[in-house]
């Protein structure tokens, strides 16, 4: 038998413009020193060639309210021609348009500012080299609130070399039952989707 009185327990945790963290029975260990391991920036929108191509597109009208876009090409300038054209499609729709990069890597220096997504008809983040993110990092990214706005869809478009990585993507969404689908150099690929 416990030393601990039996009781009901509730908690309520709210925070705005930071960081709160609760538990009942549990310890919590934050290491306040240490940064977030990447950070959401404003992505310019720049000019494109041409409209994105029409899966892509469609992957942006999805149904769902959040959708992960896996693309890969070993080509980085015809990957980074359709990330633009998308872009600037997502852009023209309304959508505000972000970078995650990692702030944990020394090779990126963000340029961290506010966020102001106001009255945008969603959200589009674009993850440059998803396959050298270590797994931690992309499901701390995926529980990122930006993601998760009741009335706002999300969608993260994620830029790989290979498919390298896409297994434990699956693993990390499948609780929040998002879609994810694979984009590769002939289109996107078939029966891929949950």
């Amino acid at each position: 038998m416990s030393d601990v009185p039996e009781h009901d327990t509730e908690q309520r945790v709210q925070a705005r413009g930071g960081a709160a963290y609760g538990t009942v029975g549990g310890d919590i260990h934050v290491d306040g020193r240490r940064p977030a391991p990447f950070a959401l920036v404003s992505r310019p929108v720049t000019d494109a060639d041409g409209a994105a191509r029409a899966d892509l597109r469609r992957g942006l009208r999805h149904g769902s309210r959040l959708v992960a876009l896996w693309l890969h090409d070993h080509d980085p300038a015809r990957v980074r021609q359709e990330v633009t054209a998308l872009v600037a499609d997502a852009a023209a729709g309304g959508w505000t348009v972000l970078d995650a990069v990692r702030s944990d890597d020394p090779a990126e220096d963000p340029d961290v500012g506010p966020l102001h997504l106001g009255e945008a008809a969603g959200v589009l983040v674009v993850v440059d080299g998803i396959h050298r993110w270590p797994g931690a990092v992309v499901r701390r990214l995926l529980s990122d609130g930006v993601l998760h706005h009741p009335d706002r869809p999300a969608r993260l478009v994620l830029v790989a070399r290979t498919l390298d990585g896409l297994p434990e993507l699956r693993g990390a969404v499948a609780n929040l039952q998002v879609p994810v689908l694979v984009f590769g150099p002939g289109g996107q690929a078939p029966g891929v989707t949950p």
